[in-house]
């Protein structure tokens, strides 16, 4: 079962979480474990972002029924996510620890270190049509979603 580990919960945007894989340690190194009980879905998609440079943004999206869980499985990242309503940074910079992003939140990837290699397990294929790629068009179907409820 994967540990859970909450960082500043009362500014986490709805739904955001780290979560810490199993690791095992010894003499010939660490084995972080990712199984699908360790993560918060069935994983449909997988992809890896590498070879960023360093001044370069990644994101700048959300995605309107996608959840993904984000790995930094070298170097670092820092990232901003924000549900229209609350928002934070968060910088991944352990193998074992990913942040869970929900759908319906906005994420940008920045300040990548130069070595950084990052593991993404996304709860759906791929669809253009299910990126939010505005930040005016997220808040405003973000909006429209509260007043549906």
């Amino acid at each position: 079962m994967p540990k859970h580990v909450v960082v500043q919960a009362d500014l986490l945007p709805q739904g955001v979480e780290l979560v810490e894989l199993p690791t095992h340690v010894d003499e010939r190194g660490e084995l972080v474990v990712a199984e699908n009980s360790n993560l918060p879905f069935e994983p449909r998609r997988f992809f890896w972002i590498t070879h960023v440079p360093t001044t370069a943004e990644r994101g700048g999206h959300a995605h309107r029924t996608c959840a993904e869980v984000l790995y930094a499985l070298a170097g670092k990242v820092k990232i901003d996510l924000s549900d229209g309503n609350r928002e934070t940074t968060i910088e991944l910079s352990q193998a074992n620890t990913g942040v869970i992003i929900p759908s319906m939140v906005w994420c940008r990837l920045y300040d990548f270190s130069s070595d950084f290699v990052g593991l993404c397990f996304a709860s759906e294929p791929y669809q253009a049509e299910g990126y939010l790629r505005e930040w005016d068009d997220f808040l405003k179907e973000v909006n429209t979603t509260k007043h549906k409820v």
